[in-house]
């Protein structure tokens, strides 16, 4: 068993994770302390391709954002402030 390692950046809420069907490329999805959606791809073996990169959308959010896969597409579903909700494809593989 591999030991744990920190993934970088503070979270605010469930980190949630999903993987494109087609590729099995993997998208993490986190809070930060100011409420924005945060994301970071992984390879299908775990291994992180990226950064952390905030949602350029500017939304912000108290609760987690769901992340959906329809075929080999990620998208991001979420509750805004202002309790409408919103989705966008954040990752398509």
């Amino acid at each position: 068993m591999e030991p744990v390692a920190a993934q970088g950046g503070n979270t605010t809420d469930t980190p949630t994770m999903a993987a494109s069907a087609r590729t099995g490329t993997m998208l993490l999805s986190y809070l930060d302390n100011t409420y924005r959606p945060n994301y970071r791809q992984y390879s299908p073996f775990g291994s992180p391709q990226s950064g952390s990169s905030q949602d350029i959308t500017g939304w912000q959010t108290v609760s987690a954002v769901f992340l959906s896969v329809v075929f080999g597409d990620i998208f991001a579903i979420l509750t805004a402030l202002n309790g409408y909700v919103y989705y966008k494809r954040a990752f398509s593989g």
